[in-house]
């Protein structure tokens, strides 16, 4: 959920969950299914303890300075998804949670289109 205090105005998006067979393309063969389970079982889990670890995560400064170093926002997006991780890796590494999680979920944010449906659920409430 991403929410502008400013306005009270949320936003929702679920994880996006990466390059090639994807459902938001149509896939759903049993690589696509298993991967949604991991995201559910998995990834879920560990960013919601390690946001609620670090606190508040502000994706506008984060944005702005992806910009700075390159990225659009959208479709390029390698800056993002590394500051996204340079930022919550302290506090996922804090959270109590099996070392292969970690090294699963962090390989996951590898991916550079990791942040893509935060930053585009970031925008819409800025503009109304």
């Amino acid at each position: 959920m991403v929410e502008n205090k400013t306005n009270g105005h949320r936003t929702f998006s679920n994880f996006n969950e990466g390059l090639g067979k994807v459902l938001r393309f149509g896939a759903n063969n049993d690589e696509v299914l298993n991967r949604l389970a991991w995201m559910r079982d998995e990834l879920t889990p560990a960013m919601k303890a390690a946001i609620a670890q670090h606190g508040e995560l502000e994706l506008k400064p984060l944005m702005a300075q992806a910009l700075h170093m390159g990225d659009e926002v959208h479709n390029r997006n390698a800056a993002a998804t590394g500051l996204l991780i340079k930022r919550l890796l302290p506090a996922l590494l804090a959270c109590s949670l099996p070392q292969e999680h970690i090294q699963r979920v962090v390989g996951c944010h590898l991916s550079p289109v990791t942040i893509t449906s935060s930053s585009i659920c970031r925008w819409p409430p800025v503009k109304q």
